[in-house]
């Protein structure tokens, strides 16, 4: 049911959320020259795809706080792998640049 709720948020804000295989992941990654998220790729893994990181963060913020036990393994923003500070990009503005 958490899961659905999430998808419907970001459904809601205009982003995608999916879950890929790992090993289908670590191929595209490869073939786009983006490393450093190979230790994420271990278990379930979701995957957002925001033209807005921002609003990514806020809905998952919010959602690690009703939730609890939601957990953001890594991140990538345009191609570069950040670390998992979705509270952090959250306090930002929407569209702004932090």
């Amino acid at each position: 049911k958490q899961v659905t709720d999430l998808r419907r948020r970001f459904r809601q804000a205009g982003l995608e959320y999916v879950v890929l295989k790992n090993t289908l992941a670590q191929r595209a990654l490869a073939e786009v020259d983006i490393a450093g998220l190979d230790t994420a790729l271990a278990g379930p893994t979701g995957w957002v795809f925001a033209e807005d990181p921002v609003a990514a963060a806020k809905i998952i913020a919010d959602f690690q706080k009703e939730a609890g036990a939601f957990h953001v393994k890594a991140g990538l923003v345009e191609g570069r792998p950040v670390t998992p500070l979705a509270s952090t990009l959250a306090a930002c503005p929407a569209g702004a640049r932090c």
